[in-house]
């Protein structure tokens, strides 16, 4: 769930293989909703950085357990 702060009325999230299948989606979604969508922007996300909560490893989690 995720609460949009903006202008924006809905928010897609989708992860595609390449530009063809981007295209495709947009189009699509497009076809199906055009009384409904009235204008959209597009966020690409070429990286996503790993984040570790957990950065001691498994003897954080379960200290009294030996290697």
């Amino acid at each position: 769930m995720v609460e949009i702060l903006g202008e924006w009325q809905l928010e897609i999230e989708a992860e595609v293989s390449n530009q063809e299948e981007f295209t495709n989606l947009i189009r699509d979604i497009k076809k199906e909703f055009p009384d409904i969508i009235l204008d959209y922007n597009i966020l690409q996300v070429t990286k996503e950085h790993k984040l570790d909560y957990f950065p001691m490893g498994n003897e954080f989690l379960n200290p009294l357990e030996t290697n």
